[in-house]
């Protein structure tokens, strides 16, 4: 597994954080919650906006601008749902998200009619962390300062082979836990 420090990739094993920085003892980060409806984020927009005013004055960089990482999104999340049509049709996989990059955020949800969550549980265990929103809904977030479109083929590849091989029927991945 990677990670991505200080404006590098490094492998997990390698990555440091001093106990003395600042954002490990102060929590500095941005977050901004979108609001969808009917699969229509909400004042996109200005959600981007806050975002960059809030990334400012915490004085992270947003590589390109936020309009170059909003289009990686836009690209990581096109191919995604390529790439599932592609390869997993004929699964009861269906497509929860908006096909229209405008109208969806940075992530895209699938849905299952009846197990969803057996199929997230089996690709975290392959190493592609979805969630599971009941009753079917199984969600998949591209964050575009670091998703790779290779990670995007990896998912989709153990995608297609946890339903190809039927590995969401192992019986420990229907144990439900609180979190997913």
């Amino acid at each position: 597994m990677k990670v991505f420090i200080d404006g590098a990739i490094v492998d997990r094993e390698e990555g440091r954080i001093s106990v003395v920085d600042h954002g490990l003892l102060y929590g500095d980060g941005v977050f901004e919650g979108m609001r969808a409806h009917g699969g229509v984020v909400f004042a996109m927009d200005r959600h981007l906006k806050r975002l960059t005013h809030g990334a400012r004055a915490l004085h992270l960089e947003l590589p390109g601008g936020i309009e170059a990482i909003r289009a990686k999104s836009i690209v990581l999340t096109d191919l995604f749902i390529e790439l599932v049509e592609r390869r997993c049709g004929g699964y009861g996989l269906g497509m929860a998200s908006p096909l229209a990059p405008r109208e969806r955020g940075s992530q895209v949800s699938l849905t299952h009619p009846t197990h969803g969550y057996e199929i997230v549980q089996a690709l975290i265990a392959r190493g592609v962390i979805g969630d599971f929103r009941a009753p079917d809904i199984l969600r998949f977030g591209f964050t575009p300062l670091y998703t790779r479109f290779v990670d995007v083929w990896d998912a989709v590849d153990r995608l297609a082979g946890v339903l190809e091989r039927g590995e969401w029927r192992d019986p420990r991945y229907a144990v439900r836990s609180a979190v997913t």
